[in-house]
Formats: C-alpha cells, sequence, structure tokens
C-alpha cells in the first residue's frame, strides 16, 4: 500500500466514524395499505429524490453551521479548509451528489406520523428488522443508513471533530503538500459536510425521530439512474431492495391504525396480504400483527382542520 492510499484509508475511517450510529433493532415506517402491499410484494423500498420531500430545507439546513464550523477550525488548519469555504457553494451536497432518501423512524406509535403518513391514521404501520447481513448491492449506487439530528450543537460538534480529524491525518502526514494529498483531503472535508447535511433537519421536524436510507449514486452512473426514476403525484423516486438475493422484507411486526377502521376486518386484510406476498406464519420474516392505540382527540381535530 502507498502513503496516498494509507492516507485515504484513513480518511474514509474518519468519515465512518464521523456520522455511524449505532442502529435500533426496528425500524417504523408508516405508509397506507397500498403502499404497504408494493413494498411487501416487490421486496422494494421507495427511495424519494431529495428535492421531492415535504421539507423544502431538505439539505440545506445544516449549511450555516458547516460554514461556521469551518471558519473556526481555518484558524488551526488553512489547508485544505481554505479551498472548501471558497467552493462551498459548488461543494454542498445538494449541488454535486444526486442524492434519494428512503425515510424509517425509531419510533413506532406516534400519532402525527400516522396522521401525516398513514392515511390519517387509517393505514399500516411497518416494524422492519435491522438486520447485520451484506447489504444488496446496488449498480451505481451507495446506501447507507443515516441518523438524523435536530439539534444544532450534536450537529456542530460532529462536523467540527470530523473537519480537525481529517486536517490533522494531512498535517501529520509526509505527504502535507502533495497536491493529490490535499485534493484528498478536500473530498473527504466534503464528504463529512456530505453526511452532515443529509442527516440534519430544523427542530420542528424532532417528533419524527428519523432514521433514512440514504442512496447516493455515484459519479458517472447519473443518466443511468436518472432512467429508473419514476413519478407519482410530483413525487420523483427510484425502488431499492432492502435485502440481498431476493429475499422477504424482514418484519418484526405491522400495526394497524386505528382510526376509522374495522380491526378484525383489517387483522384478515393483513393476513392476506402477507400470505399473497409470500410470508408464512412461523418463519423468520413474519411479523406480529398488533393494533395502534387511539389517535389523540387533539390530533384528530388538527388534522381535521388541516383538511
Amino acid at each position: 500500500m502507498t502513503k496516498l492510499q494509507e492516507l485515504n484509508s484513513k480518511f474514509e475511517q474518519i468519515i465512518s466514524d464521523s456520522y455511524y450510529r449505532q442502529s435500533p433493532s426496528v425500524l417504523y415506517h408508516y405508509t397506507s395499505w397500498e403502499s404497504a402491499k408494493s413494498i411487501l410484494s416487490t421486496k422494494k423500498f421507495r427511495f424519494s429524490a431529495y428535492d421531492c420531500t415535504n421539507d423544502p430545507a431538505e439539505l440545506e439546513s445544516a449549511n450555516e453551521i458547516i460554514r461556521t464550523v469551518a471558519n473556526n477550525v481555518r484558524q488551526a488548519f488553512k489547508d485544505p479548509i481554505d479551498m472548501f469555504i471558497k467552493h462551498f457553494e459548488i461543494l454542498k451536497a445538494s449541488k454535486v451528489i444526486k442524492i434519494y432518501l428512503g425515510c424509517f423512524s425509531d419510533q413506532k406509535n406516534t400519532d402525527s406520523q400516522w396522521m401525516k403518513y398513514a392515511d390519517q391514521g387509517k393505514g399500516l404501520c411497518l416494524g422492519i428488522n435491522v438486520l447485520q447481513e451484506a447489504p444488496p448491492e446496488h449498480d451505481g449506487v451507495n446506501c447507507g443508513l443515516v441518523r438524523v439530528e435536530y439539534s444544532e450543537e450534536p450537529l456542530r460538534k460532529q462536523v467540527d471533530v470530523g473537519f480537525r480529524t481529517i486536517c490533522q491525518a494531512l498535517s501529520q502526514s509526509r505527504l502535507k503538500n502533495d497536491e493529490q494529498a490535499q485534493k484528498d483531503a478536500l473530498n473527504a472535508i466534503s464528504r463529512i459536510a456530505g453526511f452532515a447535511a443529509i442527516g440534519a433537519k430544523k427542530p420542528q421536524w424532532s417528533a419524527e425521530k428519523e432514521r433514512r436510507q440514504v442512496a447516493i449514486v455515484r459519479k458517472g452512473f447519473l443518466d443511468k439512474i436518472v432512467s429508473m426514476e419514476k413519478v407519482s403525484r410530483g413525487n420523483r423516486y427510484i425502488e431499492l431492495p432492502l435485502r440481498a438475493g431476493d429475499k422477504l422484507i424482514s418484519l418484526n411486526e405491522i400495526i394497524i391504525g386505528h382510526n376509522n377502521q374495522d380491526i378484525e376486518s383489517a387483522k384478515s386484510r393483513v393476513q392476506k396480504i402477507l400470505s399473497d406476498c409470500g410470508y408464512s406464519n412461523g418463519d423468520a420474516e413474519f411479523p406480529k400483527i398488533t393494533v395502534a392505540p387511539p389517535i389523540a382527540q387533539t390530533d384528530l381535530v388538527i388534522a381535521s382542520v388541516a383538511r
């Protein structure tokens, strides 16, 4: 391994350390009956183009934090922070990479999510097991699970530590004046900033406790991936499998929304969907079927007014 390869290996580890967080064993996805059936039958999840989500500040929420941290770090390390600051507008995630997002939550039975994403509480919530197994390979796409951060201070610390550690690795290397090493360090800093942007949302979204499966299109594959895009109600998205080898999605639980549903009929309907999609009672992928508690009246009133 060359010195440059060793340095880049350090950079990769620093990047991983900067955004990796232990995932819970189960993640929840609130959805409609129709979408749930599509997910389970195709074994694929819908990843929306980042600019088609319901947050107008998507990928932009962390920009001021990133700029502030970069200016602070610059006092100790001018290279490659100077270049990052100078070219920030063209280096930020929303400009340089194509990103699609699959959205999940740490929390089950959150009234606001039932109302927003599960057909006003008449839909389903899929509890999906997070398995320690090799992920599927997607030609031209890298995927990773990112925890969304809603508070400024933890995000600021994450970016600061990442930037400083990359700069320290470069400054302590014999290659600190090497042009390619400096470019690689700039790329690493840009990626840390990119993950921060992907994982940042304003505090008003904090009730969602979101974990997002991020699909990043690799350079040179954009045309191919865009050709896979589908459009529904103005939302551009691609569909990707959650597991390799065409395996069934591993379900821990399916929760039936309590609002305006005949529960016994709904349970039978869930059983039918599972059977039609290849699930057998007793298999590892087969879920518990439960019912959500009634949604608080205040949320029902708010939803009624919003409609």
